[in-house]
């Protein structure tokens, strides 16, 4: 939980391939420093033990010659060294459970005759130490040990045992640091008892920050109740937060909850805004917070910018927005460009369009409103060029807005020329719509005109020609007869 300054973290619990009984030849440092705790005689090393303590293991120490070793980690004066242990036994005087991280004779160390207790010394013999009352054998402890160039504290379980003033002298490091015994030759000092985590820091933490560690402590390995704090989801105009949802809830602190915030048709996420200290991505609409303390977050939404581009005829802008997604590369692209093998017979009045979609949902179905310069017939279709082949692409005209139609793609699926379901459609295509009938004939200033209302008074004339001979040559017949 507190980062800063940490030169040494062993847990217990992220010890890996042992089983219970096994001897702890090395305990991982997590710190980052390499001070890894190690024993090189096989005789000397201590046991991993499991389900021992809030169903987590331990390290257990043998009272009789069990002890690590890990390299001095550079703590030059102010300290905080945290401790989750128990005594299981008394065997020997004055256990170690901590030797030589400061001085070559700091010590957190147990101290007493039965029930011990627990003593903080960060400097050599005859400075001052910090010790408690005596702690029962048999219980975990967690005990916390801080010195801040003024004065030596300890504390158990949160609670402040005792606080003795001391100045800062000269120390005497040593190579490696102890775990469980003094370092020395001696035979007794040896720890009779289970170690869960040590975490140790070259300064003194704040108050706040060694609760913070203290809670996470004692909340992992002691069973405390974690604090709770409520998270408080709202949105704006455009969409909502689908996960957790909207309004108060109520978690364990540094619960990690998952956020979703999910954009309406025509809208984009933008940004979590107020309490997003510990959100992991403020610009993501897919991301967690950590509950640390009391929040109020909230999911902003906004329009879809159109874009736009100027036809290939020329008739005017054109303007795409999409459900969901984000329209790349849009150009304007001319008929003449396109094959002609397998075109619709369709009149084309604005050219076709290219366009990519990106951050589509892979497989998903996105619908792109386009504007067009002027209103569509009711016939208008939509066609793409793509995979060799011209398809029709499923088209809506918009009720309200007859400039407006609605197109239907899908990725890897109809609609997307390059068949692959992996978020991002490509859509070359265009509106277009049947051609009007051809003129039945070309008038004298080369205007369609109907061919009958031009030829009628001809044809009359004709007739009347018509008749007017037959009757003469019917006479001229009679004549001769």
């Amino acid at each position: 939980p507190v980062i800063g300054g940490l030169v040494l973290h062993l847990d217990a619990d992220a010890i890996e391939n042992l089983n219970d009984g096994d001897p702890v030849e090395t305990w991982q440092d997590l710190s980052g420093e390499g001070n890894h705790a190690t024993q090189a005689t096989p005789a000397n090393r201590p046991t991993y033990k499991t389900d021992i303590v809030n169903g987590k293991p331990v390290v257990r120490f043998d009272g009789v010659d069990d002890r690590l070793f890990f390299p001095y980690p550079g703590v030059t004066s102010s300290v905080t060294a945290i401790v989750v242990f128990r005594q299981i036994s008394v065997i020997e005087r004055n256990p170690q459970i901590l030797r030589g991280f400061v001085d070559r004779a700091s010590k957190l160390a147990l101290q007493g005759t039965s029930d011990r207790e627990l003593t903080f010394r960060p400097f050599a013999v005859g400075t001052s130490q910090a010790q408690t009352t005596p702690l029962p054998v048999g219980d975990f402890y967690l005990g916390t040990a801080v010195y801040d160039d003024a004065s030596v504290e300890v504390f158990v379980d949160g609670d402040l045992k005792d606080s003795v003033a001391q100045s800062p002298v000269s120390i005497e490091t040593v190579d490696d640091a102890c775990i469980g015994h003094d370092g020395s030759t001696a035979t007794d000092f040896y720890l009779h008892g289970d170690i869960a985590e040590i975490i140790i820091y070259d300064r003194a933490l704040s108050m706040e920050e060694r609760e913070d560690v203290e809670q996470y402590l004692g909340v992992k390995w002691l069973g405390w109740t974690p604090p709770q704090y409520d998270l408080i989801i709202s949105s704006t105009e455009g969409g909502e937060v689908t996960v957790p949802g909207e309004g108060a809830f109520t978690y364990d602190e540094g619960t990690v909850v998952d956020l979703v915030a999910t954009p309406d048709p025509g809208y984009q996420f933008v940004n979590w805004t107020d309490d997003v200290g510990t959100i992991v991505d403020v610009d993501a609409a897919t991301t967690t917070i950590a509950m640390n303390d009391e929040y109020q977050i909230t999911a902003n939404f906004g329009v879809i910018p159109p874009n736009c581009v100027t036809t290939a005829t020329v008739t005017g802008t054109a303007c795409f927005t999409p459900s969901h997604g984000s329209i790349e590369d849009l150009t304007a692209v001319d008929e003449a460009t396109l094959p002609v093998e397998g075109k619709p017979e369709l009149v084309f009045p604005h050219g076709f369009f290219s366009f990519n979609i990106e951050e589509v949902t892979a497989g998903g179905t996105v619908t792109v409103s386009i504007t067009l310069p002027e209103s569509v017939p009711p016939d208008t279709e939509y066609w793409k060029y793509y995979d060799d082949a011209w398809h029709e692409i499923p088209m809506t005209i918009d009720p309200v807005d007859d400039r407006v139609i609605v197109i239907t793609l899908v990725d890897g699926g109809l609609g997307d020329a390059d068949l692959a379901s992996d978020g991002r459609i490509e859509d070359p295509g265009g509106p277009g719509n049947p051609p009007p009938p051809p003129p039945v004939v070309v008038g004298w200033e080369g205007s369609p005109v109907n061919r009958l209302a031009v030829m009628a008074p001809w044809l009359a004339l004709l007739a009347g020609l018509m008749a007017g001979a037959t009757l003469l040559v019917m006479r001229r017949r009679r004549a001769r007869i």
